[in-house]
């Protein structure tokens, strides 16, 4: 069984063709758990929710065998919001929504006043996050477990607690908020409990302070993170597809992007990285995983919202994956 943590989120988007759709059903937790099953069955969902979470969604989750007990109502309500303008396919921002709706002359949704941003107190290590789960959430033997974007504090002590119970994989999706330079100890840490790390180009940028994208500095920088635990690094890159690099094999290999209309680029990520756990978690391969990966990424972003990932037929899906292993390449 593949558990997945992180958010369970009412959404509300700005897209990169200027599109406004509020109050959708997502999170990272949500589309980290399509993307792995389009490839594997089991997958759970170990999260907590807000008495004010709309029911019929988790309701969903369950119809779609995305979640069984792993989701924890509290009895409290909750901050669910999330806001994302897309500047480009690769950019977003989740501040301000009333400047980016008046750009677009719509009206921002009710629900977004008082607003901040959507991970607020994800970069404190000592803030303990009521919808994070814990020991007692982690209902089910897991034997993988990836962890989405969440507070650092969750990073810091989920992979603890996931090989306790059974995990022999822990796979990351840092939180954008703790990649920053003075937060550079608490990711050594958690890099020293995880077999894979997955981060976006813009987090080790924001890690490092800078943009050098350079083949020579991306190649450094994986290794940077490889020396300090996990076995295997990728870089998402948004529309340039990922690299990883896995320790023992000196080539870093890049697998560009599926070329598809983009609809909405919200959980392309979180869908790569559900798809890549799914895959590893059946044989340990990480050049297949990285392609299930992008062959998720690619169903996320061809339409709105989540649940419709996983409907992709196999068909395609195979497809898709040998289009990706033609064009992969080591980078030069």
């Amino acid at each position: 069984m593949l558990g997945i943590s992180g958010g369970l989120r009412i959404d509300h988007i700005i897209t990169h063709d200027k599109v406004a759709r509020a109050a959708a059903m997502g999170g990272n937790a949500v589309f980290a758990a399509v993307g792995a099953r389009v490839w594997i069955d089991k997958v759970t969902i170990v999260a907590r929710a807000g008495c004010n979470y709309p029911r019929s969604w988790i309701e969903e989750l369950k119809r779609t065998n995305l979640a069984d007990d792993g989701i924890r109502i509290l009895d409290t309500p909750q901050d669910h919001r999330t806001f994302y303008a897309y500047l480009d396919a690769n950019t977003r921002d989740d501040t301000s929504p009333e400047t980016h709706y008046a750009a677009i002359g719509a009206p921002m949704p009710e629900e977004l006043r008082g607003y901040v941003h959507s991970y607020a107190g994800q970069e404190s290590p000592e803030d303990i996050d009521p919808l994070a789960p814990t020991a007692a959430d982690i209902t089910c033997h897991i034997s993988s477990y990836h962890l989405s974007p969440m507070a650092v504090r969750s990073h810091l002590d989920l992979p603890v607690v996931a090989r306790t119970l059974g995990a022999k994989t822990i796979s990351v999706d840092p939180g954008e908020r703790y990649m920053v330079p003075g937060m550079l100890k608490s990711v050594e840490h958690i890099l020293g409990q995880a077999n894979i790390f997955m981060p976006s180009a813009m987090e080790v940028a924001s890690l490092f302070g800078d943009d050098n994208r350079a083949p020579g500095e991306l190649s450094r920088r994986m290794r940077w993170f490889a020396d300090r635990g996990p076995e295997i690094v990728v870089f998402k890159l948004g529309s340039d597809g990922s690299l990883i690099f896995q320790k023992g094999d000196d080539r870093i290999w890049h697998l560009p992007a599926i070329p598809v209309l983009v609809i909405d680029v919200t959980g392309a990520g979180d869908s790569y990285c559900g798809g890549f756990a799914g895959k590893f978690s059946t044989g340990g391969d990480p050049i297949a995983a990285a392609i299930a990966g992008t062959v998720s990424a690619s169903f996320a972003v061809e339409d709105y919202g989540a649940i419709h990932v996983m409907f992709a037929s196999t068909a395609m899906r195979d497809r898709r994956a040998h289009w990706v292993r033609a064009h992969m390449a080591p980078l030069s």
